[in-house]
């Protein structure tokens, strides 16, 4: 019976995404008091909003908020306010994919469970234990729409680098803010345009600004800018793409000089086998070196003793050239005519006699 085809393994778990690592987070907002539900038991907590960004470890406290990150807010002082505040971050982003920069979706919470998530067109929503697909339909992606029984919210998340010496790393942004939403991806998408899809190496800001709403209420939201000009942002992203042009052909050509090194690692060339196996052996195309045992003397050659060919010489005048006889033509000889021979008893044929048996040599045998 024949044994079933082996899968092909790769080397690392595909059902479980691989998420960027953090080192922290990057707040405008937290948990507040702790208070009593109107309507049913059991208490909830409204979030507070900061007026000025909160970097914090991934370690909470015991009010179950993000414990502040004391050491990168004294990195970061020099980019305080007049008012002492942080409204200005520098960052980097880690990757020129926007999908592994920032994600953005519908999302729906039933206390602290999710049950209901999508991306404006489609949704899964949650029954029970299971989830089933579904229309994203709640109203919450039209514009000025307020739902009544759904309490849908945009979730977006942008990772990033604080572009401080002493505490490099990525973390996390993360916020419900539609307004916020709509500008970071705008001037991602702008940037991304001019820099030919270039993020990674570009100095930016996150920057929290104010507004005031159409209905006048003033409300906050998070924008990123460059922190070149425009024209020295596209020369510096030129001038990155030039660089990874280099090093791709950097790195090819140390690919094919391992390639070259490695290749034939465990095949060698037949006539060194016979050379290693058998020292009589020779192979003209090998350059094995001098023999000075097998090395004879050359001997001199006498150039007098070498004969030379005359040159034909012209005759002089008045001599009488003498023309060797030629041989008449002769006629082709016709071939006679073939005869029919009579049927006879085949002679037969003799046996050759057995070829010598030579010396076997070391050539004809397999070495194992």
């Amino acid at each position: 019976m024949d044994s079933p085809e082996k899968p092909k393994i790769i080397p690392y778990i595909q059902t479980i995404p691989i998420r960027q690592a953090t080192y922290g987070h990057i707040k405008i907002g937290g948990l507040g008091d702790e208070r009593k539900n109107k309507t049913s038991p059991g208490t909830h907590r409204l979030p507070v909003r900061y007026n000025e960004f909160v970097i914090t470890q991934n370690e909470r406290d015991g009010s179950a908020n993000f414990v502040e990150n004391v050491a990168m807010r004294d990195a970061l002082s020099e980019y305080f306010d007049g008012d002492g505040l942080l409204k200005r971050i520098p960052i980097l982003l880690l990757d020129d994919d926007p999908t592994k920069v920032f994600k953005s979706a519908f999302e729906r919470f039933d206390g602290k469970k999710k049950v209901c998530y999508g991306d404006g067109i489609n949704a899964m929503c949650r029954r029970g234990d299971a989830w089933f697909p579904t229309e994203c339909s709640c109203g919450k992606q039209e514009k000025g729409h307020t739902p009544i029984n759904e309490r849908c919210k945009i979730s977006f998340d942008l990772i990033c680098d604080i572009d401080v010496p002493s505490g490099p790393g990525a973390y996390l942004f993360h916020t419900t803010s539609f307004y916020s939403f709509v500008e970071i991806t705008a001037c991602l998408i702008d940037i991304y345009r001019k820099t030919d899809g270039l993020y990674t190496g570009l100095p930016f800001f996150l920057v929290l600004k104010s507004r005031v709403s159409e209905e006048g209420k003033p409300f906050q939201y998070v924008s990123i800018e460059p922190r070149q000009r425009p024209s020295q942002m596209i020369e510096a992203a030129r001038s990155i793409l030039d660089g990874r042009l280099v090093r791709a052909k950097d790195t090819k050509a140390l690919k094919n000089n391992e390639n070259l090194l490695t290749a034939g690692v465990f095949s060698y060339d037949e006539a060194l086998i016979a050379q290693e196996y058998n020292p009589d052996y020779e192979d003209p195309e090998i350059d094995m070196g001098t023999d000075p045992a097998r090395e004879q003397p050359a001997q001199a050659v006498n150039l007098t003793d070498v004969h030379q060919v005359e040159e034909p010489q012209e005759p002089a005048a008045g001599d009488t050239v003498t023309v060797p006889e030629q041989e008449p033509e002769q006629e082709p000889v016709k071939p006679e005519p073939k005869r029919r021979a009579r049927a006879t008893a085949p002679a037969s044929e003799p046996v050759p006699a057995p070829a010598p048996e030579l010396p076997l040599d070391d050539d004809d045998v397999d070495v194992f």
